[in-house]
């Protein structure tokens, strides 16, 4: 199912974007436009809401939906900096910690 040609095949009944990059895109415009942009993306983030804390992604949430009306990309990513410092810096000090502890340890 990972081949290109089978998800050509499921992707032009589904309307879906393929997983696979050499596979065709849909001749749906919203298909076919996203799989251009994801292209040219330097990087994407799926499932962002999910894949991180739940204090961060409604922070985060909050400011993509500012930044879609105000497209001011540094104030949006000063903000997400602010807001992930305070969420992570429990989990910085953690690691720390341990890396101490390990380093002890070995001495």
């Amino acid at each position: 199912m990972g081949r290109p040609d089978i998800q050509t095949t499921l992707n032009q009944g589904l309307g879906y974007i393929a997983p696979n990059i050499k596979a065709e895109p849909s001749e749906n415009y919203f298909t076919r436009v996203g799989s251009e942009t994801l292209r040219e993306a330097q990087g994407i983030s799926q499932f962002y809401d999910r894949d991180t804390s739940k204090e961060m992604a409604s922070a985060g949430i909050k400011l993509f939906s500012e930044f879609l009306l105000t497209g001011d990309v540094d104030a949006t990513l000063n903000e997400l900096e602010k807001v992930r410092k305070k969420c992570f810096s429990l989990i910085r000090l953690s690691v720390d910690l341990l890396i101490d502890i390990a380093f002890d340890d070995l001495k």
